[in-house]
C-alpha cells in the first residue's frame, strides 16, 4: 500500500507573513490512484504549517490554520513560542530535500504609507484565501499525486497591503527591500531598525509596466515568484506562469 498523500507546509515572515510548503509522497487520502493519476490529485492533503513569528502570534498562521482545514486538509501546526526569521529559509529547505514548498507573506500597510497611522492591519483574509486556492490549483493542475509541483521549484508569493488588484507572475527585485541596521545597546545587547522606505518609493512610484515582485505589491498585485534551493530561480519550468493563469 502506499503511504498517504503528504503536503509538507510552513508559514513565516516579517510582520504578518505566512510559508506554505508542500511535500508528496503517494496518493490522497480518500482518492482513488487510477483517478488521482489522470486528473490531478483529488482528495485531502496532509499539511504540514510553520511560521517563524511564533504560533501565537498575530493571527496569519491561525487563519491559514482553520481555511486549509474547512477546505477538507488535515493540518498539523508546528511553529516557535516567539518571533525568529525564516520565511524563504524553511521553503528552501523543503525544496533542498526535494519537497514542493510555497511561501506565502502578507505586506504591511506601513510598507505602503509612510504615515501610517497604527490603526488597521494586514489583511489576513485575502492572503488566507488567496493561499487556500493556490493549494487547490496545484492539486488540480498536478500531473499526478507523485508530482504536485515540478522537483525542487517551489512558489514565493507576497499579497499586498493595499487594494487587491489580481495576482501577478513575478521576478525577484534586485535590491534589498527593508534595509536592517543594528545598534548596540549595551554589552551584547542590539536594537534592530528596519528602513522602509524602499517600499514605501515603489508604492508612491506606480508609473510604467514592472514584473518585479515588491513593486507589484505595492500597486495591489499578489506577486508569485518561482523559488528554487538558491531563493530564485533564474528560469522557471513554465509551471509559475501556467498556475497564475489557471488562478485567473
Amino acid at each position: 500500500m502506499k503511504p498517504q498523500q503528504k503536503v509538507l507546509a510552513c508559514a513565516a515572515g516579517l510582520a504578518a507573513a505566512m510559508t506554505l510548503s508542500a511535500a508528496t509522497f503517494g496518493t490522497a487520502s480518500g482518492s482513488d490512484p487510477a483517478v488521482a493519476k489522470s486528473a490531478g490529485c483529488q482528495g485531502s492533503l496532509d499539511i504540514l504549517l510553520s511560521n517563524d513569528d511564533g504560533y501565537a502570534a498575530p493571527p496569519g498562521i491561525n487563519a491559514v490554520y482553520e481555511a486549509l482545514r474547512k477546505a477538507g486538509h488535515h493540518v498539523t501546526m508546528v511553529a516557535p513560542l516567539t518571533n525568529h526569521s525564516g520565511t524563504l529559509g524553511a521553503a528552501t529547505t523543503a525544496l533542498d530535500r526535494g519537497i514542493p514548498a510555497i511561501a506565502v507573506s502578507t505586506a504591511h500597510p506601513a510598507e505602503s504609507d509612510r504615515d501610517w497611522d497604527g490603526t488597521g492591519g494586514p489583511y489576513f483574509a485575502g492572503t488566507t484565501s488567496l493561499t487556500e486556492r493556490i493549494v487547490r490549483t496545484v492539486q488540480r493542475t498536478a500531473t499526478d499525486c507523485d508530482h504536485l509541483m515540478p522537483r525542487h521549484e517551489g512558489l514565493n508569493v507576497n499579497y499586498p497591503s493595499v487594494k487587491y488588484r489580481g495576482v501577478r507572475e513575478a521576478e525577484f527585485g534586485d535590491i534589498d527591500t527593508i534595509p536592517t541596521t543594528y545598534t548596540q545597546d549595551g554589552e551584547g545587547k542590539y536594537t534592530v531598525g528596519y528602513d522602509l522606505s524602499p517600499l514605501q518609493d515603489a508604492a508612491e512610484g506606480t508609473s510604467g509596466r514592472t514584473t518585479v515582485d515588491y513593486e507589484l505589491v505595492a500597486r495591489g498585485y499578489a506577486s508569485i515568484t518561482p523559488l528554487d534551493g538558491s531563493l530564485s530561480a533564474t528560469q522557471d519550468s513554465g509551471f509559475v506562469g501556467n498556475l497564475v493563469r489557471d488562478l485567473g
